[in-house]
């Protein structure tokens, strides 16, 4: 983590001395993370000569982390159709608050899928620590009851699936494959993580022994959602959930519209459900803002 630290810490001085100085006082403070969560119990009062009756309703609250045991993840930040790449009002906030993470010392990982990913060094870096790491180790379950293992092969109906799905399809008709990359003004810097993997994201939680993870990205409605290092795959079901604090930063997030969903109806019921036990919702501005009050 110290050579991370100081790479991040180099790389800020090329944008000012008094931005670098600044970095070492701000690093042993705190974050403010202000959250949402559901449910909170409400009593409504009867009325007269009736019973009380009790309610949901959202509740909030305050996390505190320091940023060394803080991650970001950036999912599908993508530098949009044929590679236009603009810096809309959604990427402007984004790039904002990764360059305020880089400043307080959080750990930055992006998570961007094939074929984006091999353009990046530290991608085949942490692939290779992660599979020479594993060598050795029992990752699945060598004796399964029958029960529990996968089909020898694909049910009928579910190739009928695939096969409908492929046909609706069209190839490339949002971007040709050579073009899709991270934005650029969100690049990753070369001290940063760059993975694609549930268990290469389980190595860094690991190394740099993260408690909370910030979410930002495209799309809730999709990868945010689902991806192997998604939010899903960490906290997706009621029985078992890596323990972690997970925080999807409303701000910094999007839905994709569907012709049914208008975005701001969709984004509105995919953080109700994550706010469900499964992730708190937050504001990037708002944690900024409470950082930089701090005396």
């Amino acid at each position: 983590m110290t050579e991370i630290w100081q790479t991040r810490t180099f790389v800020s001085f090329t944008f000012g001395i008094f931005l670098s100085l600044s970095l070492v006082a701000e690093s042993d403070s705190s974050l403010e993370i202000p959250v949402e969560f559901y449910p909170k119990i409400v009593e409504v009062a009867g009325e007269e000569g009736e019973e009380a009756t009790y309610r949901k309703a959202n509740a909030s609250g305050v996390l505190h982390a320091k940023p060394g045991e803080t991650a970001v993840i950036l999912i599908d930040t993508w530098n949009g159709v044929g590679g236009a790449d603009p810096l809309t009002p959604l990427r402007k906030r984004q790039k904002e608050f990764l360059e305020f993470c880089r400043e307080v010392g959080i750990t930055v990982i992006h998570a961007p899928n094939m074929p984006a990913a091999k353009n990046y060094p530290q991608y085949f870096e942490i692939k290779e620590k992660v599979s020479s790491m594993v060598e050795g180790y029992d990752v699945r379950p060598k004796n399964p009851p029958p029960f529990m293992e996968l089909p020898k092969k694909n049910s009928e109906v579910y190739d009928q699936g695939r096969a409908l799905r492929q046909s609706a399809r069209v190839k490339d008709a949002f971007m040709p494959p050579t073009n899709l990359d991270i934005s650029k003004h969100l690049k990753p810097l070369d001290s940063e993580y760059v993975l694609t993997s549930y268990m290469e994201l389980r190595y860094v939680i690991w190394k740099e022994e993260i408690g909370c993870i910030l979410y930002m990205g495209e799309y809730l409605n999709e990868c945010v959602q689902q991806r192997e290092t998604g939010i899903n795959r960490l906290a997706g079901t009621d029985k078992w959930r890596v323990p972690l604090a997970l925080v999807v930063l409303k701000d910094l997030v999007a839905f994709e519209e569907t012709e049914d969903v208008e975005a701001a109806l969709g984004s509105k019921v995919m953080l109700d459900y994550f706010k469900r036990k499964i992730a708190f919702v937050s504001r990037g501005k708002g944690i900024m803002k409470s950082f930089r009050e701090q005396p």
